[in-house]
């Protein structure tokens, strides 16, 4: 009787090892089923591939938009090689000349930059500072020919001269839209940052993104002591080197959006800080340059005074006079009234008011916003002439 109560429970203890054993078969295989279908089902697979050949193919895509266009707007860009004559402080071989010490004497400078061409004619954009005060002017286009060059006005101000150049039908660019820019899209800056020394009349490209907009500097290193004010630009980080002065930036579309103007750099090289003046408005200054040779200063028709009821230094501007007979007289603006804002742009103080009017040239609509009796008001009137 012993023997056999041994027997069974031997029995009973083998059977619950084997169904021990298929539960834990069962809980294996269903935890390797949960975490192959998880993990590596052949859908997932086929997704997997299908991302990486979208963001291979979103890649090259770019890559080929960067590639067309360069293509596209180097076409129309060229060298701009200048002599100019400066002068300096010297002594004179001449001893009573040396009794007076030092005089005024010149030397010829050479010097280069890059512009582009927008006109068939022959019509080329690039930088003020590149050919004021040139003696002499000679353009190098892409296929390597040598023009003569023609300052046809110069826009200190705004940075801006208008080259000229006689011959056949030239390549131009294409002109963007600035206004439609925004922070983080593609940027292309061409150039010709060595000149001669690189012996290649093709221009160099640098890709980056448009880093900000409406940047505002005072460039307060340049030659001869004058601050340079540069308001509203584009701000990139595509490099742009000595010699890229004047030439195009692009959007990936091979849009001129902006003539390359500056950098920020201690070393004197790019470091990622490069600065561009927006084409909407250097479209307006190369009309007013070949239309009449300058920039026709404008008349608002009004003048401010500091607002009664604030002593702070930027406070609110009052109208003080409205001229007889001009557009803003007959669009409605009387004086008293409180000048907040021009053409969407918040006016505190004349600092402001200096901001606002960098891209408004004569003939351009003008909006004002104003506060007459602490309502909101809006005058809209064209610019005039100041005469």
């Amino acid at each position: 009787m012993k023997h056999k109560h041994i027997f069974l429970i031997i029995l009973l203890i083998l059977f619950n090892l084997v169904v021990l054993k298929v539960l834990i078969n069962k809980t294996v295989e269903s935890q390797l089923s949960t975490l192959t279908h998880n993990f590596v089902t052949k859908e997932d697979i086929l997704n997997l591939e299908h991302s990486s050949g979208t963001q291979e193919g979103s890649v090259l895509s770019i890559q080929n938009g960067i590639v067309k266009a360069t293509e596209k707007i180097s076409k129309s860009v060229v060298s701009v090689n200048v002599l100019k004559r400066e002068n300096y402080r010297g002594r004179s071989n001449n001893i009573f000349d040396n009794l007076f010490g030092y005089y005024p004497r010149y030397r010829d400078v050479q010097s280069i930059g890059t512009g582009v061409i927008i006109t068939e004619d022959g019509y080329i954009i690039t930088n003020a500072h590149v050919v004021d005060k040139a003696i002499d002017i000679t353009v190098v286009l892409n296929d390597g020919s040598y023009k003569k060059g023609s300052i046809v006005g110069i826009a200190i101000e705004h940075d801006i001269a208008v080259l000229k150049i006689e011959g056949e039908i030239f390549e131009v660019a294409d002109i963007g839209d600035s206004d439609m820019l925004r922070t983080g899209e593609w940027a292309v800056a061409l150039g010709n940052p060595y000149g001669f020394v690189i012996k290649d009349s093709k221009p160099t490209v640098s890709v980056g993104v448009i880093s900000a907009l409406n940047r505002n500097f005072s460039d307060n290193h340049r030659k001869g002591g004058d601050a340079k004010i540069y308001k509203r630009m584009i701000q990139t980080d595509a490099a742009i080197n000595p010699g890229n002065s004047g030439g195009p930036l692009s959007n990936i579309k091979g849009e001129l959006i902006g003539i390359n103007t500056f950098i920020l750099s201690e070393s004197g090289g790019s470091v990622g800080i490069g600065f561009a003046i927006p084409v909407n408005r250097v479209k307006k200054v190369v009309y007013e340059l070949v239309q009449h040779k300058k920039i026709r200063k404008i008349d608002f028709g009004f003048r401010v005074k500091k607002s009664f009821y604030s002593s702070q230094r930027d406070e609110p501007l009052e109208i003080a006079v409205v001229a007889d007979g001009s557009t803003c007289l007959d669009a409605g603006l009387a004086v008293g009234d409180i000048l907040v804002g021009i053409n969407g742009i918040s006016i505190i103080g004349q600092s402001d008011i200096n901001l606002a009017i960098i891209d408004i040239f004569v003939g351009d609509t003008v909006n004002l916003d104003i506060v007459r009796d602490s309502e909101p008001l809006q005058i809209t009137y064209r610019i005039e002439e100041e005469h």
